[in-house]
């Protein structure tokens, strides 16, 4: 249980650190980065979505507009709104994310278009509807436009920021799901794990550790897989003569049968004990071997994990 938790404070120390890199990348002081982040938090937990994607989407937003002007607050406003339009169309949270994610590549790149297009008209058709009011185009002609690289960042912001009222009335009358009201407490725990500098400096101390291990390791792994390569190698050489003895005891047995029927009962008799003891003796052999085997063959494995 202790392993676990720690393994998911890690997790969650990383996902704060980076929520925290991309966002000193899209502000421009510390003062704007706590407002921002703050603003991302509230935004995501009052929808019910990830604050990673909702980040990521920001932080996007943010890189393909910079040429165009458009305030922190516009922009914040444009995430919030972008995250209740999946709460409107009834997405789930992992739907939600993964749409959310498709369209902050596509503002990347500079457009929608393609397979982003089709996860947005899908997820969250409600932005659609948006781009289809402002552009006066039809869900056709959308395609078409979508086609040609001409739902720009431009065209996406303006839109939804005619349409918030629209979007932020629906939202209004929607009800969370259970997955949506989960999602907040993770995003909860993500920020309380981030900014805890004594879990940051337990999950510190875990990864030095783990760095100092990793370091030592291949000294030790190489003198593991020499030990094993031994110990297989002699089991090898063991096992094929083990198998040439019982070979050798079974045409002795063969033989025996033979003179059995040919000739001299007695001394058929005699062959045949003998042969029947060797055998014996050779399958104790083998087993013995593979016994050895599997062992280096363990070690073997051990080393190599």
């Amino acid at each position: 249980a202790l392993g676990v938790a720690a393994t998911k404070a890690v997790k969650y120390a990383d996902a704060f650190t980076s929520i925290n890199n991309k966002l000193k990348l899209a502000t421009a002081d510390s003062e704007q980065l706590t407002i921002v982040t703050d603003k991302l938090f509230e935004s995501s937990n009052n929808t019910g979505s990830s604050i990673e994607a909702s980040v990521e989407l920001y932080a996007k937003l943010e890189r393909s507009t910079r040429t165009l002007g458009i305030s922190q607050d516009k922009l914040l406003n444009i995430t919030d709104s972008i995250n209740k339009a999946f709460i409107i169309s009834g997405a789930s949270t992992a739907e939600a994310s993964g749409a959310i994610r498709q369209l902050g590549q596509a503002l990347s790149s500079g457009a929608l278009r393609g397979e982003e297009f089709n996860s947005i008209s899908e997820g969250a058709p409600i932005i659609m509807e948006a781009i289809t009011k402002a552009t006066g185009k039809t869900q056709g002609q959308l395609r078409k436009l979508a086609a040609e690289g001409k739902i720009t960042s431009k065209v996406l912001i303006e839109s939804l920021e005619r349409y918030k009222k629209k979007i932020d009335k629906d939202y209004a009358t929607a009800q969370k799901t259970f997955a949506q009201k989960l999602e907040k407490s993770t995003n909860e725990v993500i920020r309380f794990v981030g900014e805890s500098k004594s879990l940051n400096l337990a999950v510190d101390n875990i990864g030095d550790a783990l760095v100092s291990a990793s370091e030592k390791i291949g000294n030790i792994l190489q003198g593991v897989l020499i030990v094993a390569i031994g110990k297989y190698t002699a089991g090898m050489v063991a096992a094929a003569a083990a198998t040439k003895v019982s070979t050798l005891a079974t045409a002795a047995n063969v033989a025996a049968k033979t003179a059995q029927t040919k000739a001299d009962l007695r001394q058929a008799k005699v062959a045949l004990g003998f042969a029947v003891q060797e055998q014996a003796a050779a399958k104790r052999m083998l087993a013995g071997t593979t016994n050895t085997i599997i062992r280096a063959r363990a070690v073997d494995k051990l080393a190599i994990a």
